[in-house]
């Protein structure tokens, strides 16, 4: 649906310089798009519909020349109705498929973050990933280590592969006899059960079977619960050096605040994630939808990753808005796609074994 006073030959024009801006990264003018593109019409006529299009805030004018860039809201009118969707090439998706392929590690943090590593080398942008919630994660084992005369370690193995380790401080340790009795009963009683599904009936049968372990009880068990609801160091950030290399982070107040967001990348994540409108597997967003001022300049391609059928996850592109929105959304479908299969195969591997 076009907006009021849009039209065809506006949106070819305004294409034409989205186009020629990401490639150059310079402002574009009347005459350069009369030169490089067949628009059939003349630099007069150009020059009339562009100043049109800044009127109505799909470009801006960043100084007195006569070039112009697009605004936030006229790269959204790209992306949503202007943009080819790309393929990524046959090379790409034969180095994305080698390079997941060949993680040789059954943890799913490791493959999630090297994974980062490689979509941040490719694509020469930042990444940052959410890792896994532990939330829908089935309990695989619980074992109880004792760490000396007044500690244990819980650990804990989910069904996703991802280990959470809680060191208790306890007034006696079981003899290593009892932990592995423990152990077992623990895991008997909570294998294969996600954290909702760990109700009061649950909870007073273990309570029963530990009968005498009273402090120990309460202990494991809040071991447990924050284990399963651990959100703390949620993300993995990768390629935070490579937004240094656009020219539109050269200042050195823009770097730093680029760098301060990525150290911590919360609450521009928050922002992100939760929208209502946020069911699509891909998901784009363009500078002061960030709702941070900070980000501004910013555009963040997001997609969702699955485990088990379910997603667990985000991985975000971010870029300067100069992005070429196609091909990096290409990269990002088949990283993920590739992704997602070799995490169902370890999942089925897993479950199998």
């Amino acid at each position: 649906m076009l907006e009021d006073g849009m039209n065809d030959r506006k949106l070819e024009i305004l294409k034409a310089i989205i186009s020629d801006y990401v490639s150059t990264g310079e402002p574009v003018g009347s005459r350069t798009l009369a030169k490089k593109y067949d628009l059939g019409i003349s630099p007069a006529t150009i020059r009339n519909e562009m100043s049109d299009l800044e009127e109505m805030g799909f470009l801006e004018q960043p100084h007195t020349s006569a070039g112009r860039i697009p605004s936030s809201k006229g790269y959204r009118v790209y992306v949503d109705q202007l943009m080819e969707r790309g393929e990524a090439t046959r090379e790409e998706i034969a180095l994305i498929e080698k390079q997941i392929l060949s993680i040789a590690s059954f943890q799913i943090d490791k493959i999630i973050r090297q994974t980062s590593q490689m979509l941040s080398q490719l694509t020469n942008l930042a990444i940052i990933t959410r890792k896994p919630s532990t939330r829908f994660s089935q309990i695989r084992t619980v074992q109880l280590v004792s760490l000396g005369e007044h500690h244990i370690m819980v650990v804990l193995v989910l069904g996703n592969n991802q280990v959470k380790n809680t060191i208790l401080d306890t007034k006696d340790v079981p003899e290593p006899q009892d932990l592995l009795m423990l152990s077992n009963l623990l895991t008997g009683k909570l294998s294969g059960l996600a954290a909702s599904e760990i109700d009061i009936l649950i909870m007073d049968s273990i309570r029963r079977d530990l009968a005498g372990h009273s402090e120990l009880f309460a202990s494991i068990m809040a071991a447990v619960h924050d284990a399963l609801y651990d959100e703390s160091n949620g993300y993995i950030v990768e390629g935070k050096n490579n937004i240094l290399d656009y020219p539109e982070f050269n200042d050195i107040q823009k770097a730093r605040e680029v760098l301060e967001v990525l150290e911590n990348p919360d609450e521009l994540m928050v922002n992100v994630e939760s929208c209502e409108d946020c069911e699509d597997e891909f998901r784009i967003v363009i500078g002061e939808e960030t709702n941070l001022p900070e980000t501004k300049d910013w555009s963040i391609i997001s997609a969702k990753y699955k485990l088990n059928g379910q997603d667990v996850g985000t991985i975000n592109l971010l870029g300067p808005k100069r992005l070429d929105y196609s091909k990096m959304s290409s990269i990002l479908k088949s990283v993920v796609d590739e992704l997602n299969r070799k995490l169902r195969n370890i999942t089925e591997e897993t479950d199998d074994g």
